[in-house]
């Protein structure tokens, strides 16, 4: 799929990674099941560590290749660790500097998402 010049966006769902080759292909299904729901933008995925592609790399592709002046990134990741609080901050900032024609936007982590708290209590009351 490629980007046209009136949408220009790019979505990055970035996950920690894993030793665990089916976990992160387990990931990579994920990111194509939810991208087939975002027809008007296309889906990356990023891996923080421990697989590829990592998340310089999404986003060199999300802009090189894709030809995006958007690139949104959402951490698949339901705490607000270390990596939330500071790495990925950090990467951000250098790919931001990288890249100063193209919006780079990190969305916060999963963990105080509504949705996410009504999918447990969902899950527990059917348990």
């Amino acid at each position: 799929m490629t980007v046209s010049d009136d949408q220009g966006v790019v979505h990055i769902l970035l996950a920690h990674g894993s030793r665990s080759k089916k976990a992160n292909r387990a990931f990579l299904e994920l990111v194509e099941r939810v991208g087939g729901h975002l027809a008007e933008h296309r889906l990356l995925p990023a891996f923080w560590e421990l697989a590829e592609p990592n998340l310089e790399e999404a986003v060199v592709l999300a802009v090189t290749v894709a030809g995006a002046r958007r690139v949104v990134v959402l951490p698949y990741f339901l705490s607000d660790g270390l990596h939330i609080r500071r790495d990925i901050p950090r990467a951000m900032t250098a790919l931001r500097e990288r890249f100063p024609e193209v919006e780079l936007v990190c969305l916060p982590s999963l963990q105080n998402d509504p949705l996410l708290e009504a999918l447990l209590v969902q899950r527990l009351k059917d348990a």
